[in-house]
């Protein structure tokens, strides 16, 4: 039996950065786990926060193929700076070769046997017209996605860039990094970023987030089976997956 799992097949400590149903998600908040997570929602909220406001104007997810301009490129450019930042971290966190600068997505797909990012789902709320779930990183083994392709320069972006920079690769990019964020932290999410009152300058949204996820069925194999109150204690209370995939080759 490998030492990574106990009598019951499951994994009996947590891989950094990496959540997974059945068990509570309270591991997702140590700080040895994720020290950034506040500073990421706060992130991700303001992202989410502009992209509402332009759909509120433009009322269905259809309509949005229509809509470019530099606010969207805005858009496209920073929510794409925080998915590599959130993917370089996981993958730097679980003992990736290289630096995190040097990081592309051909580095980036190597997390689908750990995360599995290709099998979740983001449904949209009804009033979008969109039916159907979105499931950004369904292709990303053949190559990077459509909304993700492309040359976001800082300055002085010519108009076939803001022409291209179309609002439904914006959403398509944001579900994507909400996947991400949730792959990572689970339900913790979805509580930092639920509805407070700007008054007290606690809160990140000032309205229920605009994405519903639905995780992928995982194995027994890939659960954790730990007791939280007992392996908080321990020093090596996380695992490392390329660094226990290098052990056990």
């Amino acid at each position: 039996m490998s030492p990574l799992r106990k009598e019951d097949g499951m994994l009996d400590r947590p891989y950094y950065r990496v959540w997974r149903p059945g068990i509570s998600a309270q591991y997702c908040m140590d700080w040895k786990y994720a020290g950034d997570f506040h500073d990421l929602c706060h992130q991700y909220a303001g992202l989410e926060n502009r992209l509402r406001t332009m759909l509120d104007r433009i009322g269905s997810y259809e309509e949005s193929r229509y809509v470019e301009g530099k606010a969207v490129y805005a858009l496209l450019r920073e929510g794409r700076y925080e998915l590599d930042y959130n993917l370089s971290r996981i993958l730097k966190a679980n003992g990736y070769c290289g630096t995190e600068r040097q990081y592309r997505w051909s580095d980036y797909v190597k997390l689908e046997p750990l995360m599995r990012l290709s099998e979740y789902k983001v449904y949209l709320p009804s009033c979008s017209g969109r039916g159907t779930p979105l499931i950004p990183f369904e292709n990303w083994k053949s190559g990077p996605s459509v909304w993700y392709s492309g040359k976001y320069p800082l300055f002085f972006p010519d108009k076939k860039t803001c022409a291209d920079a179309r609002l439904d690769k914006a959403i398509d990019l944001l579900a994507g990094l909400y996947i991400v964020l949730f792959a990572q932290f689970g339900e913790n999410l979805s509580e930092a970023l639920r509805p407070r009152s700007k008054k007290v300058g606690e809160g990140y949204f000032t309205a229920c987030s605009i994405f519903h996820t639905e995780p992928p069925q995982f194995e027994p194999e890939e659960q954790y089976d730990f007791d939280w109150s007992e392996l908080k204690k321990k020093k090596d209370r996380f695992r490392s997956f390329f660094s226990d995939a290098k052990k056990t080759q």
